[in-house]
């Protein structure tokens, strides 16, 4: 496959490069021995690698470097990485290289080089310029060599199908995906949290092509459906998963200095993020915040690995969520696909337990003219409509309904949507949401009933000062609450000028069992010209909570918590459930107390009605502490409550319990 012409390929080029100390922070110059295809393009002038729009991209670096240092009477380290010119916090990542040295004046040792990622070109060109970087004026680079290797991949399907040759591109699509699935399962070990992103955005651009592909190609319930299931499975929640891991293996098998370590890349995490808001990304403020999270960052993931493996998780497979299926249960596991017109596909795998393989279903399409709107107002839109007459038409009666949802469906309330007979969606079927559907193993684990005594933390009836507006009905939100829970529970109530953001992180590692903020909320959209990894930590940083005093409590400072030992937070604000909505699920609130660890969070999309939310809480924690029950059968009592009296959807849609 190495000409490109037998199908295994489109395009593949072979190149050997070497520089010298001479060369450093100049590009490196390479000697093209194969380029075939007509995709890959190399500029000698520049030492630029242009890699042709309309495909994703494997390159491959493997060499050594001999690097040197002399600090004269002083003990000093060396440190080099390699940047490709394009995104280069992720090439840093990938190969940042460090040595301590110590009790000697001259230190001279050979490294090895490696260096393999995945580049999406999707709707422009990307060109790469390779340089040696060094970061002190006592590191010195000898010499490099390297072979460089990149092949085009998974837009081959495209080229297949627009011949006629659909299954010739499938077979292109399982070979993509069964080689990103082996580089996630080999290097997810070892790689830092922020390196993580990088791998999983190319896979999920995988994924999500999978998707539409199948579809297109008839493949709605066969071997490659179960393939494509199987890539959706492992791309959702992967971050979230790998970062839980990370904090699980330290705490558990660290020291205090590893704990320290992970506190450390927290605080680092989020002082980048209020630098790129404040300043830009390109400031020297964050410039330097961002080395010193590439330092600490790859130390702790170093820890980790010495410790355990971060992707145990990765073992629950398409044949363990089956097993955990009751007889009667289904998966909805959604996914969306943008075509170059600007409409949005949603697709969704129907899997139960029974059956051999998922089956792919489209459910609907929103045009550029739809815009799908959040909360309870999307629900008049005809996009959703045809939602939730699609899928109803694949559910049966009688067990639950695990909804995986993509896109904008992570804030559109479908569960208070209306079917054909008038019966809301949420009433007719038993609707579980999940981040993943690897969250199916295990979830009855984690039952607040068995307890005899909760702990309970309110916050409310908060004493902002001057520039935000008092909330004065919390105060008998509070009070209804504190009555309901206080047969079972102790409760702390945190009102007028206690309930600070001190007094809400205080309680990290104490993580009480019921957590409730009646308190405004506010989120900001990332602008879209941010690079994804910078929206993600913007999103988290400009989305939070309003506390006492006017502080903002942000959705960053909650991520940094423990809160692993809470079985739900309740949040009694407007629009608490929006967020940045990314293929891992909705960055905001939302992500922040999954990433904390909280079993449940419930959640308002829409505008929130004090009186009615002051209800619907009350009639919550009474049908779990008085009444005994679950979770999921308080949240649709308290909403069927709440809807007989206020009959308007306005006050009883917006709410969402997320598992």
């Amino acid at each position: 496959g190495t000409d490109g012409k037998d199908g295994a390929c489109p395009g593949y080029f072979y190149a050997m490069g070497n520089t010298s100390s001479s060369m450093l922070d100049r590009p490196i110059p390479f000697s093209v021995r194969v380029n075939s295809g007509g995709l890959i393009s190399y500029d000698s002038n520049s030492d630029s690698i242009t890699l042709k729009k309309g495909h994703t991209y494997n390159v491959c670096f493997n060499g050594s470097i001999w690097v040197s240092t002399n600090g004269g009477d002083k003990e000093t380290d060396f440190y080099v990485w390699l940047s490709d010119g394009y995104q280069e916090l992720n090439s840093k990542y990938s190969t940042y290289t460090q040595a301590a040295v110590q009790d000697k004046k001259y230190f001279h040792m050979q490294v090895p080089m490696v260096y393999s990622r995945f580049y999406v070109a999707d709707s422009k060109d990307v060109t790469l310029q390779y340089k040696l970087i060094k970061e002190n004026s006592y590191t010195h680079v000898d010499s490099f060599h390297c072979n460089l290797t990149i092949t085009a991949l998974n837009y081959l399907a495209n080229i297949r199908a627009y011949s006629g040759k659909l299954e010739e591109g499938s077979r292109n699509l399982l070979e993509v995906k069964e080689r990103m699935t082996r580089k996630i399962a080999e290097r997810l070990r070892f790689l830092p949290s922020e390196t993580r992103e990088s791998y999983l955005d190319n896979f999920l651009d995988v994924t999500f092509r999978m998707t539409a592909y199948g579809f297109k190609a008839g493949h709605t319930s066969d071997e490659f459906t179960e393939n494509a299931w199987e890539a959706l499975l492992l791309s959702k929640g992967l971050l979230l998963a790998s970062e839980r891991s990370s904090y699980d293996i330290i705490k558990s098998k660290g020291s205090s200095e590893d704990m320290a370590l992970y506190g450390k890349v927290m605080n680092t995490q989020r002082t980048l993020a209020a630098m790129e808001s404040r300043f830009g990304s390109d400031s020297d403020a964050a410039k330097e915040a961002s080395r010193q999270l590439l330092l600490t960052d790859a130390k702790l993931a170093r820890q980790c690995a010495a410790y355990g493996n971060v992707g145990t998780f990765l073992d629950i497979d398409a044949n363990a969520v089956r097993s955990a299926l009751g007889n009667h249960d289904i998966i909805v596991d959604m996914a969306d696909f943008k075509s170059d017109d600007g409409s949005h596909a949603y697709y969704a795998y129907i899997v139960r337990k029974e059956a051999p393989h998922p089956e792919l279903v489209r459910l609907c399409v929103e045009s550029p003219q739809d815009s799908l709107r959040y909360g309870f107002e999307a629900l008049a839109n005809g996009v959703v409509k045809t939602f939730l007459a699609s899928l109803s038409s694949k559910l049966q009666h009688g067990g639950n309904v695990f909804l995986v949802p993509s896109g904008a469906f992570h804030m559109i309330p479908v569960e208070a949507g209306a079917l054909t007979d008038g019966q809301l969606f949420g009433e007719a079927y038993n609707i579980v949401r999940l981040s993943s559907a690897r969250d199916i193993v295990g979830i009855n684990d984690k039952d607040i009933n068995h307890k005899k005594r909760l702990s309970a933390y309110l916050f409310g009836n908060l004493e902002y000062g001057n520039e935000y507006a008092p909330l004065a009905a919390t105060a008998t939100e509070l009070g209804n609450i504190a009555k309901a829970l206080k047969r079972k529970a102790i409760v702390h109530e945190n009102s007028g000028p206690e309930g600070t953001v001190e007094a809400f992180l205080s309680l990290g590692g104490e993580s009480p069992d019921l957590i409730h903020i009646a308190t405004h909320g506010f989120y900001c959209e990332p602008t879209g010209s941010e690079s994804k990894s910078d929206a993600y930590r913007l999103s988290m940083n400009m989305s939070g909570l309003i506390m006492a005093g006017g502080e903002k409590l942000t959705a960053a400072d909650i991520a940094a918590m423990d809160l692993s030992g809470t079985t739900i937070v309740s949040l009694s604000a407007c629009e608490t459930g929006l967020g940045h909505a990314t293929p891992e699920g909705i960055y905001g609130l939302q992500r922040a107390f999954r990433k904390a660890g909280v079993r449940y969070l419930l959640v308002n999309v829409g505008e929130a009605s004090d009186v009615a939310s002051s209800l619907f809480m009350a009639e919550f924690y009474k049908a779990v502490v008085r009444n005994g029950c679950d979770i999921h059968d308080a949240f649709r009592k308290a909403r069927q409550t709440v809807r007989q009296r206020y009959p308007d959807p306005y006050y009883w849609s917006g709410f969402l319990l997320l598992d």
